[in-house]
């Protein structure tokens, strides 16, 4: 902090006390997590989320329809290093192999592969990722 010039620093407080509030919940994903609760599936969070996740994560509705939420912070591991899918999986007795991990990154798909779990890329188009499912069901 002391690189930063002092007119900026408040700002910079601010926005990481405070990212949260402007964290946008993505309407669709929680209509699709409900429609596939409904067929049976069950979904966890594995996030690289800070220990404010659980400051904000109860007033966003979409996170209640998680069974588990697994954050890099509690856990002290970070996506995506292998051992923090084996850990998730470990945790909540998951076989990889039954498993889809959704992830708005690559390299972090590619981790999850490499341990057994079937991955996609997700770029904000729930017709995307629900072909995708029908495809591999």
């Amino acid at each position: 902090m002391e690189q930063i010039p002092d007119e900026k620093r408040d700002l910079i407080v601010y926005a990481f006390e405070h990212w949260f509030d402007y964290f946008d919940q993505f309407d669709e994903m929680e209509e699709f997590i409900k429609r596939y609760k409904g067929k049976g599936y069950q979904f966890y969070l594995l996030s690289n989320c800070s220990m404010q996740f659980y400051q904000y994560y109860q007033s966003k509705s979409i996170f209640q329809h998680f069974k588990e939420l697994y954050t890099s912070a509690k856990y002290q591991k970070i996506k995506p290093n292998l051992d923090i899918y084996q850990d998730f999986l470990s945790r909540y007795h998951l076989k990889a192999n039954e498993c889809l991990f959704v992830d708005d990154l690559k390299e972090n798909i590619d981790a999850a592969i490499k341990v057994g779990m079937k991955g996609f890329v997700y770029h904000q188009n729930i017709q995307e990722l629900e072909k995708y499912i029908e495809n591999i069901l």
